[in-house]
């Protein structure tokens, strides 16, 4: 009889031991999986456009998404400033739409950016 409980429990701890591992293994399977994602996700270019009367206009800028902040937009748009003397204008970069499309980028939600701007607005950049 203690040969058929030594045997039972050294097999049970066993057993368990290979459940305990075999889970660990696919746990750390899928955050590899998922960090892999992320990473491809965070390494991925965002465009910047401007729109005009409902048109789109190519900067030829783009952002990687893991740097994309309100401060980098201002600063990757101000390199196409006809004068860079002064401090572009733009409205639209001074309303909550922009600050909700830069947190909709930097989510995933978006892949791409689209400025508002007006003809007096655009004529400040060489686009």
């Amino acid at each position: 009889m203690d040969n058929i409980i030594n045997w039972f429990s050294s097999n049970l701890w066993t057993f368990f031991d290979g459940v305990i591992t075999l889970g660990t293994l696919i746990i750390v399977t899928i955050n590899l999986i998922l960090n892999k994602r992320k990473e491809k996700l965070q390494n991925q270019e965002i465009k910047i456009f401007f729109i005009i009367d409902n048109k789109k206009k190519d900067t030829k800028l783009t952002i990687i998404r893991k740097h994309f902040t309100r401060s980098e937009v201002l600063g990757i748009v101000g390199i196409l400033q006809k004068d860079i003397s002064k401090r572009f204008n733009i409205e639209y970069m001074k309303n909550k739409k922009f600050l909700d499309d830069v947190i909709d980028i930097q989510q995933g939600k978006k892949d791409e950016i689209d400025i508002q701007v007006t003809n007096e607005e655009l004529e400040q950049f060489s686009v």
